[in-house]
């Protein structure tokens, strides 16, 4: 078992430093920018404001409370769970021997674990939840495409292994899946509250 662990995460490190390795200096502005979480605000009001006009009030805010949710709890989980019981070093971390090959942006070097990917959790959760409730080719496409960008930013500046974020990103669509499933489809069944006019 140690074997397949060990040959698991120097296959990590591998592939962590051949993408790590394709960069180009003006990229590195623009890649730091992505990956700014507060950057996607705008992003995700527009993306709550397309759901609630594609699919009404009632059940629009109730995608966008239940992916919040899924998100949420993605989130918490990599961050506040496993990570401290893991306890694996992100690349760029000084005290990780790979760090003295891996190409760092303006000395950005996030936390000191990684593992897993709190990107990677959380886009693929939001992705995974807008497609299932959603059913619309165009936006999955997009909102995947999103995720993996996303994901793709924390490589390049070398702050997680492209492992962290497979692993966040099972943690995040798993959760949304489970979400769907049980939450927001017992939800969407419920009656609608009717609204009392007084003349």
């Amino acid at each position: 078992m140690d074997t397949i662990l060990t040959s698991l995460q120097e296959l990590d490190a591998s592939v962590f430093l051949f993408f790590n390795g394709l960069h180009v200096d003006w990229l590195d502005h623009p890649v730091k920018t992505l990956t700014n979480k507060w950057v996607w605000v705008p992003f995700y009001v527009l993306l709550a404001t397309l759901v609630v006009r594609m699919r009404g009030l009632r059940e629009g805010l109730l995608i966008v409370l239940c992916a919040a949710l899924a998100v949420g709890m993605a989130d918490y989980i990599c961050a506040s769970v496993i990570r401290p019981f893991c306890g694996r070093l992100r690349p760029s971390n000084p005290e990780n021997p790979i760090s003295a090959f891996t190409y760092i942006v303006d000395n950005y070097r996030s936390g000191r674990n990684g593992f897993p990917s709190c990107h990677g959790a959380n886009t693929m959760a939001l992705a995974t939840f807008i497609a299932l409730a959603c059913r619309l080719r165009p936006l999955t496409l997009f909102m995947f495409g999103w995720a993996a960008m996303l994901c793709y930013t924390r490589v390049y500046l070398g702050v997680h292994y492209p492992g962290d974020l497979m692993v966040g990103a099972l943690i995040g669509a798993s959760l949304a899946y489970a979400v769907y499933m049980t939450l927001y489809r017992w939800l969407l069944s419920l009656p609608s509250i009717p609204v009392l006019y007084h003349s």
